[in-house]
């Protein structure tokens, strides 16, 4: 009798995973993922074309004076593992990064791989 409840009470937790549908959603939001000493917050937009990848880009300006910086930014990203309200995901990404500091202008490129992970609120 135990095996038998055990194993209704086991059969019972397993449903299927209705993982949260991205195709075609585009998000805005903010972005510090810049590879520079200092931070540079930037403003990000995420844009999924299907249910499997993701485009990310970052724009990022500090207009200081005497210390401005200036980044843009490209990513890939591959949902590997999905859940009703959580994503699991990689990616790679390349960058432009610009900076001047007394005067003189310093320039570069930044490259990233990643992995990472989007909670979703429910109800919203």
């Amino acid at each position: 009798m135990r095996a038998l409840i055990f194993i209704l009470l086991l059969l019972s937790g397993l449903s299927a995973a209705h993982a949260k549908d991205l195709s075609t959603r585009l998000g805005l939001g903010y972005s510090n993922q810049f590879g520079l000493d200092q931070d540079l917050p930037s403003l990000a937009v995420r844009y999924y074309p299907n249910g499997d990848y993701g485009l990310m880009a970052a724009l990022g300006v500090d207009t200081e004076e005497n210390n401005s910086r200036f980044g843009v930014q490209m990513k890939i990203l591959k949902l590997i593992f999905k859940e009703d309200n959580l994503n699991f995901y990689t990616g790679a990404g390349a960058g432009l990064l610009s900076r001047e500091e007394n005067n003189e202008n310093d320039s570069g490129f930044d490259l990233s791989g990643f992995v990472g992970a989007e909670f979703f609120l429910p109800g919203l």
